[in-house]
């Protein structure tokens, strides 16, 4: 049995139905087609009713954990879920905490306890929306963005982008997306394949405008993973974690002035001079 005392403890198991809690101790795999939102199980099986994967705890618990315990303000994720409600809900956690300090940190944050989640799916988006509603307090600090994504490079190397992305500066990236099939062809070649993996090439992108102290975890994904360590060009402290098969990026540049320095303080984040 996988233990939830965690879940409990923290008032998390509101989020999910009955149903869903059942399944939690279901074992999965990526390639499970038990489970219709594999997409290559969905192509050959149009009729079958989508249902998510099961609740993957571990995950859930280390980011809510990761957020409380680094005092996360605003978070981007690549593909929503129950790591969405999850993340929220310690944003909230954060925030109720914040707003009793008498005295707060001397700090610049523009989009603060928000999470913006991009994801490629209409339906999954729609489904998302729909169990939000029974949760106003979260779903108000949820700002969703729907966009394709399409082949492209990086130092010459296949990766691929979303065509939208929000005007934030996370504190928290998360990678769980996007689906492989989801990517747009270019020059015929596709990612519609089980043996290609997901090549995100996004915060690669946004890396010169991260503040030091941001902290990346990549779900699964490893050669994305890889992909990103052999590509970044600032200093990344880099770490993997095989319990929960997530690999972890937190910037370590010296700190650009005051409101990095108060920042990383109040976060309890090695300040680098």
């Amino acid at each position: 049995m996988i233990d939830i005392t965690y879940l409990k403890e923290n008032d998390l198991l509101k989020y999910f139905t009955g149903e869903e809690q059942e399944n939690i101790n279901k074992k999965y795999k990526y390639t499970d087609v038990y489970f219709g939102n594999n997409s290559f199980y969905r192509e050959k099986n149009p009729d079958k009713k989508f249902i998510p994967y099961p609740i993957d705890v571990g995950d859930l618990i280390n980011l809510h954990k990761t957020i409380l315990k680094r005092k996360i303000f605003t978070i981007m994720e690549f593909g929503l879920g129950y790591s969405t409600i999850i993340m929220a809900d310690a944003l909230l956690k954060h925030k109720k905490t914040y707003d009793s300090l008498k005295k707060k940190p001397f700090i610049r944050v523009h989009n603060k306890f928000e999470i913006h989640c991009i994801d490629t799916s209409k339906y999954w988006t729609e489904q998302f929306k729909k169990k939000l509603e029974k949760f106003p307090d979260i779903q108000k600090i949820i700002k969703i963005i729907i966009t394709d994504v399409h082949i492209g490079k990086f130092n010459d190397r296949l990766c691929h982008y979303y065509d939208n992305l929000p005007t934030i500066n996370p504190q928290l990236i998360y990678i769980d997306g996007p689906d492989p099939k989801d990517v747009k062809k270019t020059n015929g070649f596709n990612f519609n394949n089980p043996d290609i993996t997901a090549m995100l090439g996004d915060v690669l992108f946004l890396e010169p405008i991260l503040i030091p102290g941001t902290f990346i975890i990549v779900d699964g994904r490893k050669n994305n993973a890889y992909f990103l360590k052999n590509n970044f060009q600032r200093n990344w402290k880099i770490s993997f974690n095989s319990n929960i098969d997530i690999t972890t990026f937190e910037l370590q540049d010296p700190t650009l002035g005051e409101y990095n320095t108060n920042m990383l303080k109040y976060c309890n984040i090695n300040i680098i001079k």
